[in-house]
């Protein structure tokens, strides 16, 4: 294994000659938020100025179907959520995770009217006949189900 640097960061790879010379392609998943890092990257192409890979972007609506990607061989690489990933693994889905970055909390909105005066969640929530989540296994989904 050999390791170039980058912008000041040091990565790994099997082979980069051989990366290049094959035109090796590598498949990214990402979600559609504008503060991860793929977006950045992607509006930032100088970002990977030297990177001997072409890059394939693929946006998903949910880590699940991120997950789904990975099981199907659809891509090699994501940005996504602990809590598809860990469900994802515990059904056999080959996934490792390699780094941490989550830089964003977790929102969940409801209308103006429905303020309370308190910071208990369970009690906010009980005064809903439902509730969306983005996906099931998303962590918003993770987070109501265990109140």
């Amino acid at each position: 294994m050999r390791h170039y640097t980058l912008k000041g960061r040091k990565f790994f790879c099997l082979n980069p000659a051989s990366m290049l010379k094959y035109r090796m392609q590598l498949r990214i998943g990402h979600l559609s938020t504008l503060y991860h890092t793929s977006i950045v990257m992607m509006a930032h192409r100088e970002i990977l100025s030297g990177f001997p890979a072409r890059i394939k972007w693929s946006l998903f609506g949910t880590g699940p179907a991120i997950v789904n990607a990975f099981r199907e061989n659809e891509i090699d690489l994501a940005y996504i959520g602990l809590p598809p990933a860990v469900i994802g693994i515990l059904s056999g889905v080959r996934i490792r995770c390699i780094a941490g970055g989550h830089i964003e909390g977790t929102v969940i909105a409801s209308h103006k009217d429905s303020y309370h005066d308190t910071d208990n969640l369970g009690t906010i929530l009980s005064g809903f006949s439902s509730i969306g989540v983005p996906g099931k296994g998303s962590i918003h989904d993770l987070i109501l189900m265990d109140i």
